[in-house]
């Protein structure tokens, strides 16, 4: 038990510091940085700068301790960001800027894995190259998953507003089915590479997250009901 900043009156069980969960909060941090950045960037200035205010402390230890980390984010934001102004109506929505932004997840659960040692449990190379691979695998599909399922919850939004969407060009109907097409076989290959991983405990989270837990939120997406309330 320990003192919860958010409600210090009363004692909380609070995880200890571990390499996973420094490595995720690290992880976190930068994305909210670089996510304060584009909103300056578009316009909302105040927000932006109030996001990239609070978390620069953190965001300065992180870039001593993680410094691919954070170039590595960096980057791909700014590729996906290029890809998103340059990018024709009417091109594969699985293509382009969810690629990108598969690849930033998939930087970012390969050096995660490496950084945590996970990897350093296997003694054979091939082996924890492998063991990489996967991992790396799995957030380059889930990051398409996410950006694919983003852009289908704004495709109304962002065609009334004449912003750019990956399923510009298409009847909300088609763009529709096109997404849920999409995800169901990022959700397929998600739980395919997830087999591959030689878990020493959570699987059945995992498997509960993917096999679930994903196809419930697209089904929710794509009714127009929206995610539930934490």
């Amino acid at each position: 038990k320990g003192v919860c900043l958010l409600n210090p009156a009363k004692g909380k069980l609070i995880m200890p510091t571990n390499s996973a969960l420094e490595f995720s909060s690290a992880a976190t941090v930068v994305l909210a940085h670089y996510k304060g950045e584009d909103d300056r960037q578009d316009g909302r200035k105040l927000r932006g700068g109030a996001v990239i205010t609070v978390f620069a402390s953190a965001r300065r230890k992180v870039r001593q301790k993680y410094p691919e980390l954070d170039e590595t984010v960096g980057r791909k934001l700014d590729e996906l960001a290029e890809a998103e102004r340059n990018t024709p109506a009417g091109d594969d929505p699985a293509a382009g800027a969810a690629r990108i932004f598969g690849e930033l997840l998939m930087g970012i659960f390969r050096e995660g894995v490496m950084r945590t040692g996970a990897a350093d449990r296997f003694t054979d190379e091939k082996e924890r190259k492998a063991l990489v691979e996967a991992v790396g695998f799995l957030g380059y599909d889930l990051g398409r998953w996410i950006y694919l399922i983003d852009a289908i919850d704004d495709f109304q939004a962002d065609m009334d507003n004449e912003e750019w969407n990956p399923f510009a060009g298409m009847s909300y109907d088609f763009a529709r089915a096109r997404a849920d097409e999409l995800l169901a076989d990022i959700e397929l290959s998600l739980d395919k590479t997830a087999m591959l991983i030689p878990f020493v405990r959570d699987s059945a989270l995992i498997a509960n997250v993917i096999r679930l837990g994903l196809p419930h939120v697209r089904a929710r997406i794509l009714s127009g009901a929206g995610l539930e309330k934490m």
